[in-house]
This record gives C-alpha cells, sequence and structure tokens, in this order.
C-alpha cells in the first residue's frame, strides 16, 4: 500500500495560532475559497481508501467545535499549553448571507472529493460510520466514484458513513453469527451485531475498527471483543456534559486514548462583572485551555 503522503511532520498547530494571532480577526471569503480549491486539488489525488503510516492522531467527529479541534492538533504534537489567544469568527453567516451560500456550495464540492476511509499502519481500519454487507474487500472501497455529490447515490458509501453496530442503549445484542439490520435509527447505513465486526476483521486482517458518528459520553467505547472503538472529539454536544478523545497510535502500533474534559460550567454574571470581563478580554486566558495536563486524561487501550 502507497501511505498517504497528508501525514507529515510539521507543527499542525503553527498554522491555527497565526490565525489566531493575525491582526484581522474575520477571515474573508475569498480567503476561504481559495484554500478549498487548494484542497479539492490535494483530495483529488487521493484514493477513496487511504493507507496512513503510523505514528499518527486518529480524530473523531468535531461538529464545529474549534476549540476542541485545537486541542487534538496540539495532542498530536504533544503539547501540555493550551490556550486561547483569540477567536475567528467560523460562522458562514458572518460572510454575509451572499458569500455564506457560495461558500456552503465550494464545502459541499470539497466534500464530494473527501476520501471514505482509511487503513493506518496496515492494521486499523478507520471509517465514519461503520462496514457493509456490499464490503466484500477493501478494494470495494477505491471503485467508489468521485466527486460524490449525493452520497446515498452509492449504497456502499451510505453504508460506509452511516452505519453503527448493534449496541442498543450500551447493552450488547447477544453474538451468534454476522447480522445486518436496516439502520431504523438513521433511515440510512446499517446496523451491524459482534459477530459481523469480528468476522470482518478476520477476512481482511485488520485488527481494529475505528469508528465515530455517535456520541460517547465517557469520549469512546470499545465493541466487540475490543476489536471495534467508537471515539467522539467534540466535548459539550448538544449542551451535554460528555467528554472528547482523540486516538494516538506510535510507531510500534500500541494506542492511547487521550480524553478531552468538558469546559466548567460558567455562572450567570451581573451585568458590571460582564463589562469588567469584556475589559480584559485582550489580557487573559480562558481557563479551558490552559494547561492542557488538567483538562486531559490519558488512558492505554
Amino acid at each position: 500500500m502507497q501511505y498517504s503522503e497528508g501525514n507529515v511532520d510539521e507543527i499542525p498547530s503553527e498554522t491555527v495560532e497565526q490565525q489566531l494571532l493575525r491582526e484581522e480577526k474575520d477571515i474573508a471569503w475569498y480567503e476561504v475559497d481559495q484554500l478549498c480549491n487548494e484542497v479539492i486539488v490535494n483530495l483529488m489525488n487521493e484514493q477513496n481508501l487511504v493507507s496512513v503510516s503510523v505514528p499518527v492522531t486518529i480524530v473523531g467527529d468535531i461538529h464545529g467545535n474549534f476549540h476542541d479541534l485545537y486541542r487534538a492538533l496540539l495532542a498530536r504534537t504533544n503539547s501540555d499549553m493550551i490556550e486561547e489567544r483569540t477567536s475567528v469568527k467560523t460562522s458562514l453567516e458572518e460572510l454575509t448571507p451572499f458569500y455564506a451560500n457560495k461558500l456552503q456550495k465550494k464545502f459541499e464540492e470539497v466534500f464530494s472529493w473527501m476520501p471514505l476511509a482509511a487503513v493506518v499502519g496496515e492494521k486499523i481500519f478507520c471509517v465514519h460510520g461503520g462496514i457493509s454487507p456490499h464490503l466484500d474487500s477493501l478494494k470495494d472501497i477505491d471503485k467508489i466514484p468521485r466527486p460524490l455529490l449525493d452520497v446515498k447515490e452509492n449504497i456502499l458509501a451510505t453504508d460506509l458513513i452511516y452505519s453503527d453496530p448493534l449496541d442498543y442503549e450500551f447493552l450488547h445484542v447477544p453474538k451468534i453469527e454476522p447480522i445486518f439490520e436496516a439502520n431504523y435509527l438513521r433511515h440510512a447505513g446499517v446496523l451491524f451485531n459482534e459477530a459481523t465486526v469480528e468476522e470482518f476483521c478476520e477476512r481482511t486482517g485488520m485488527k481494529l475498527i475505528v469508528r465515530s458518528h455517535t456520541m460517547i459520553p465517557f469520549g469512546y467505547r470499545l465493541f466487540a471483543n475490543r476489536k471495534m472503538i467508537t471515539i467522539f472529539t467534540s466535548t459539550g454536544y448538544k449542551k451535554e456534559r460528555n467528554h472528547g478523545s482523540v486516538m494516538k497510535v506510535d510507531k510500534d502500533g500500541k494506542i492511547k486514548m487521550i480524553n478531552f474534559l468538558p469546559a466548567p460550567l460558567k455562572k450567570k454574571k451581573k451585568k458590571d462583572e460582564k463589562d469588567q470581563e469584556n475589559d480584559d478580554t485582550n489580557t487573559k486566558n480562558d481557563s479551558r485551555y490552559s494547561n492542557c495536563s488538567n483538562r486531559c486524561n490519558y488512558h492505554d487501550i
């Protein structure tokens, strides 16, 4: 397998910090448009199934949570300090309604070229949703045509993106034989049991399946005798107090989970206190992002 060139050694947080510290706080619409075009060119050179070398950090669903994305990038560099210097406006509506509509279409174009799955270190299969009864070989993924403007036009792509394990409210369904069922939870993709995961790993030579797609209260959850793990990176999802997590795979294939604790709840402040806080925003760091070691837990699995 040819490894993806996307796994580089440069510090990923540098670009983020440059954006945070720039004098112009807003990102112009044409900057985003140009960036999207550059991303598309790079994605067009990738396969649907990307091979990634180790060491690597695997990130789950972000759901637009920029601060947890920043924490995930710093986790990749073993940094212990996470600070919020300023903010970057990321709402499309703040780029004016006219440009917001144009950029949404541009984002959709970018998404249509994105790879659908990855194999890390030749042994870890990474996918957003799960596996599929239509996935006889990993080579089938590369046969899916791109750009994929409507995912539901391809049944295998739909399953890879929307499927879920048969794990009702964290009560395992007994494993007898591989089972696929219609995914009534999402009305797209399939549901699969533990036996299906074990059969897939044995058939493809994978040791682990890493997926996201599901909010996990404590950041990650193991399934199918530790042959599948669901990781969810965004904390405070839909105002829940859930943890987030990322997975670090070292050069020897050893796995470590890093848990992000949710930001502490903020007490409602009186008007005078809010005014004083606004005056100090340029000189104070948000305590949620100071000292990562106090806001993160580390677990070997």
